[in-house]
């Protein structure tokens, strides 16, 4: 305990990443993790400049009792128009921590060209003599965008970043800050963007809920319950967007507190409260138990999800998981990078009644090593089963484009079709090893004996083909082995029955056999065996796999 305290005294937080926890084994007070976020400033108009966003402070192992704790949450200040200024947003508080409500931005009134102060400031309106931009407060939010020299008003500052000035053209507003508790949104505190005349452009709102500006009319407002600063509007016709209003976030271990308020939530072992408008939070009763230590380190980076590098002394556990159907995989803490294994489907035989049919394409694989960010999710999916005379394929993928794995394609008549192609498997990070699917066998063209179903690939090489049906049999072909002979066996193929099935193998299975007299192909073997051609029925494909290894 006292070498994370220690740690964490390092540093004045102005952006923080939380990166993972873990259980320290003694007896201690019973903590939660805290997120407050105050409404944003109102922006200014006529050529207005974004208003800042309200301030962000994460409050990590806040010591609860049974007790009550007053949550105030702060409103989203208005945006100004002809003759009536623009107001700064309201502090958000749960208990004794408050968040300072965002600064408005500056407008063309008289005398009203500087932005306001705030948990992040807001942007500035040239005017004739010294107009500068708001502050942000320490530990929540950044300074609004300085003026140097065109038209366009400045953006507002975001919990990550400062507004910008761009000229003629409107400043864009800061970014908001990246926090570990995923309710409403997780990126909160984006300042407004900047307002101008056409046909120069208006700045955009930073990520975390900033509202754009405008060159044709109103500035947006900032998004509800995220602290968004309000955009600056055009001319004389536009007025400034209102602040987006603030939230307050509360994550406890479930089984150390029994509490009530707000909206509740549960997230693994952990109880979320979320409150949109102001309450109290009651603790009936704790636990001591032992504490939930979290990890985090100052980041100075300008966009949403910044996230620095694991903090000094987080020491990378290991391990690995295995998908065979759709799901996510979330980084543990410390875990920055991640090797990724992908098997694409296999593809289903072909049914071509009275005559052979032909078998499926194995599935290809792909091994990649990805640098991950901790405690974040990614998106794992697996191809599916594909059935008899689909023509088509199932590709694997890893957080969408990160890894791709080619599936094998389906047969549809008497040709055997292709394996997954390493030119359709592909990768963002950097790429270990990549194989073929072995092809699906050929049918026979007068008689009805079907193709083998073509072997998946895997970490030792390519998927074999399948062999194809020869004149004068009296079987179906046998299906092609998987993972360059390491992986499952290929199935048999029918003597009047079905085609045996590929053998399954977590290397890369085999593809099913074809089959002969009306009888069925069998299915490819998982994962990505190609299904063998069917007289009935062509033979199932075998779906994808993942594996994630740190």
């Amino acid at each position: 305990m006292k070498i994370i305290k220690k740690f964490i005294a390092i540093f004045t937080i102005t952006t923080v990443a939380i990166f993972g926890s873990f259980i320290n084994p003694a007896y201690a007070a019973v903590t939660a993790d805290i997120v407050v976020v105050a409404g944003g400033g109102g922006g200014g108009f006529d050529r207005g400049a974004g208003a800042g966003a309200g301030g962000v402070l994460v409050v990590n192992d806040f010591v609860l009792t049974a007790s009550s704790y007053t949550v105030t949450i702060g409103g989203g200040g208005a945006g100004a128009s002809s003759g009536v200024n623009s107001v700064s947003g309201t502090n958000s508080n749960f208990s004794t921590q408050i968040a300072t409500g965002g600064g408005r931005g500056g407008t063309g009134l008289a005398g009203q060209g500087s932005g306001s102060n705030g948990g992040s400031g807001g942007g500035v309106r040239n005017l004739t003599g010294a107009q500068t931009p708001g502050t942000g407060t320490a530990g929540q939010g950044n300074d609004g965008g300085a003026w140097v020299s065109g038209s366009g008003g400045t953006g507002g500052g975001g919990g990550s970043a400062v507004g910008t000035e761009a000229g003629n053209n409107g400043g864009n507003g800061g970014n908001g800050t990246t926090t570990a508790i995923p309710v409403v949104s997780t990126v909160y505190g984006g300042g407004g963007g900047g307002g101008v005349v056409s046909p120069n452009t208006a700045g955009s709102g930073g990520t975390g809920g900033g509202g754009n500006g405008s060159a044709s009319g109103n500035g947006a407002n900032g998004t509800a319950n995220t602290g968004g600063g309000g955009g600056g509007g055009v001319d004389t016709t536009g007025n400034g967007g209102t602040g987006g209003s603030g939230i307050v976030v509360i994550r406890y271990v479930d089984s150390q507190v029994d509490a009530t308020g707000g909206t509740e939530e549960t997230s693994g072992a952990d109880r979320i409260h979320t409150f949109t408008s102001s309450g109290t939070f009651t603790v009936n009763s704790v636990v001591e138990a032992r504490k939930r230590i979290t990890i985090f380190e100052h980041s100075t980076g300008s966009g949403a999800g910044a996230m620095g590098k694991p903090a000094t002394g987080c020491t990378p556990p290991t391990g690995s998981e295995t998908f065979t159907a759709d799901g996510t995989w979330t980084a543990p803490a410390c875990v920055t990078t991640a090797t990724v294994e992908a098997w694409g489907g296999g593809g289903a035989g072909g049914v071509r009644a009275g005559f052979g049919s032909g078998g499926g394409g194995g599935g290809a694989y792909i091994k990649a090593t990805c640098t991950v960010v901790p405690a974040t999710g990614y998106a794992v999916d697996v191809a599916s089963v594909l059935t008899s005379d689909s023509g088509t394929e199932s590709d694997t993928t890893f957080a969408t484009t990160m890894v791709v794995a080619d599936g094998g394609l389906g047969a549809t008549g008497t040709g055997g079709t292709a394996g997954g192609t390493t030119a359709d498997s592909t990768t963002t990070c950097t790429l270990v090893s990549e194989f073929v699917g072995g092809a699906g066998g050929d049918g026979h063209t007068t008689v009805d004996l079907g193709g083998g179903g073509g072997g998946c690939a895997g970490p030792d090489g390519a998927g074999a083909a399948g062999a194809n049906a020869v004149s004068g049999a009296s079987i179906g072909a046998a299906g092609g082995g998987g993972d360059n002979g390491s992986g499952g066996a290929g199935g048999g193929g029918g003597d009047n029955v079905n085609g045996l099935p590929g053998t399954d193998d977590v290397l890369g299975a085999g593809g099913g056999g074809g089959s002969d007299d009306g009888t069925n192909g069998g299915n490819g073997g998982a994962p990505c065996g190609g299904g063998g051609g069917g007289d009935g029925t062509g033979g199932s494909s075998g779906r994808g796999q993942v594996k994630v290894t740190w």
